[in-house]
C-alpha cells in the first residue's frame, strides 16, 4: 500500500487540510494536540469507517465547525498496480478505481467491505501492521512461530510468492508423471508425442501400438500400419514434378509423355 494524497474537511482538529505524500520516509512533526495522530486515524477511517475512529460522529466533526457542516476524508492510495480513491463522509462512502468516474463500491459498509477484500486484512490486522502505535506490537510475541510467519508473510506479500511456488511445484509434478508415462511405452513414442506428430518410414514392418499424448489431449492408444507393398502407388507431386502436372488421360498416354 502506497499513500498518494489525503484531504480532510472538518475532521477533528483539521478544518481543511491537504497532504501530498512523496516517496521515501515521511515524518509528521508538531506539538501535542496539533493533529498528528488524527492524520493516521483519518486514513483508517476512510478505509474501515466508524469502527476505526474514536468517539462518535459528533466528536469527529471539527469543534469550531457549524453543527451541520460536512465531514469528509478523501484518501488516494496505490495497491498492486491500481490506484484507489476513497471518499467518506458521516453518511456515505464511495470507492473509485484507476480514475474511473463510476464508483466500484458505495455505502458505508459496502466501501469498507470492498477495501478490506482488496487489502486482504481486517481492521485489527491493519491496525497492527500498516497502522500501529508504540508498544502495540505485543500481539506478535503471543503468536507461535508458524502463526507469526504466516501473518508476516501475508503483510509483506510473501504469501503470494508461496502460492506461486506451490502452483509451479504442482505443474512440475504433473509434467514429470506425463514424461514417465511416455517413457513406459514402446521406444520412439516419447519423441513422437513430444513433437505432436508421427512420422512413418517406408518399408514393411509389423504393426506397432503405443500411447501417444500431446498437450491438452488425453492419451490414447494409436496403431501404426505401413503398406505391405512398401511402395508409393502415386507419382510424386510438386511444382517440379512435371509428370504429376499432366492431365489424367490414361497410363498409355502417360508413358508416351514420359
Amino acid at each position: 500500500m502506497r499513500l498518494v494524497r489525503l484531504s480532510l474537511l472538518n475532521f477533528r482538529q483539521h478544518a481543511d487540510t491537504q497532504i501530498e505524500f512523496g516517496t521515501g520516509l515521511i515524518g509528521i512533526v508538531g506539538p501535542n494536540g496539533a493533529g498528528k495522530s488524527t492524520i493516521l486515524e483519518a486514513i483508517a477511517w476512510a478505509i474501515y469507517g466508524s469502527a476505526a475512529a474514536r468517539g462518535t460522529n459528533d466528536t469527529i466533526r471539527f469543534a469550531r465547525a457549524p453543527r451541520r457542516s460536512r465531514v469528509e476524508v478523501e484518501l488516494v492510495f496505490g495497491l498492486a498496480g491500481h490506484e484507489y480513491r476513497v471518499v467518506r463522509t458521516l453518511s456515505n462512502a464511495e470507492v473509485f478505481l484507476d480514475g474511473d468516474p463510476a464508483p466500484v463500491a458505495t455505502t458505508l459498509g459496502g466501501a469498507s467491505d470492498y477495501l478490506q477484500r482488496r487489502l486482504g486484512m481486517t481492521r485489527e490486522e491493519f491496525f497492527n501492521t500498516y497502522f500501529t502505535g508504540q508498544k502495540e506490537l505485543q500481539f506478535l510475541a503471543q503468536m507461535g512461530p508458524a502463526q507469526r510467519g504466516r501473518f508476516l508473510g501475508q503483510v509483506l506479500g510473501y504469501e503470494r510468492l508461496r502460492l506461486a511456488q506451490d502452483r509451479a511445484r504442482v505443474r512440475r509434478n504433473e509434467l514429470r508423471h506425463e514424461v514417465d508415462g511416455l517413457r513406459a511405452g514402446p521406444p520412439g513414442c516419447v519423441e513422437d508425442a513430444l513433437e505432436g506428430e508421427v512420422a512413418l518410414g517406408r518399408g514393411s514392418r509389423p504393426d506397432e501400438e503405443c500411447l501417444v499424448r500431446v498437450p491438452g489431449v488425453e492419451g490414447a492408444p494409436v496403431t501404426f500400419r505401413v503398406d505391405g507393398d512398401a511402395a508409393d502407388p502415386e507419382l510424386p507431386q510438386g511444382a517440379e514434378d512435371a509428370d504429376r502436372d499432366l492431365s489424367s488421360v490414361g497410363d498409355e498416354n502417360l508413358v508416351e509423355h514420359g
